[in-house]
């Protein structure tokens, strides 16, 4: 065995291990990747993947979201027109209705169905079919005729005449005043 000479030399201690290198050779015009500090290369592939399937899952939903989205627009176009159209059926429903329910319409309908107008209208209770209430047809009171005002003579420019009467007994239109007072 040789001696390896160092400088400076070393008295009482032992001589020094050479260091193990545990890196392959490199070769020379072929450049390596850098790796992670203290990860393995395996590992930094799988975390490439990792984020590109995150992103690929994420540009995924977000076009399945604007298609839903779309969907959902063309739908709401087509309920706004239906919604119109529902409209405008109801708006002639209506009008028909108003239309039948007028009262040259219903006296056409009963009398077709063998209605008659009643007589004399009454209340029966059908629990016990007795007379609850019966109407008594009440006589209008006749119209009131507004009296007529005084005509000025235009020749002379003073008022003629007096002012007509109201139609109509006086006693007796106090008389029902009074009746009217006293209730």
């Amino acid at each position: 065995m040789t001696a390896v000479a160092t400088w400076p030399p070393r008295t009482g201690t032992a001589p020094a291990a050479a260091p193990v290198r545990t890196d392959p050779p490199r070769t020379p015009g072929r450049a390596q990747a850098p790796a992670a500090a203290g990860a393995p290369a395996g590992h930094l592939v799988a975390f490439t993947v990792a984020v590109v399937a995150v992103l690929a899952a994420g540009l995924t939903l977000l076009l399945l979201l604007h298609t839903w989205a779309a969907q959902d627009g063309f739908r709401l176009a087509r309920l706004q027109q239906q919604q119109g159209r529902l409209a405008t059926q109801l708006q002639t429903l209506q009008g028909a209705d108003q239309q039948l329910a007028a009262p040259r319409h219903l006296q056409a309908a009963a009398s077709q169905l063998g209605m008659r107008p009643a007589a004399d209208p009454t209340i029966v209770r059908l629990h016990d079919g007795r007379l609850a209430a019966r109407e008594v047809a009440v006589p209008l009171p006749p119209p009131v005729i507004p009296a007529k005002p005084a005509h000025k003579n235009k020749a002379a420019g003073k008022t003629t005449g007096k002012a007509a009467k109201p139609a109509g007994n006086a006693k007796h239109s106090g008389s029902q005043k009074h009746q009217r007072h006293s209730n």
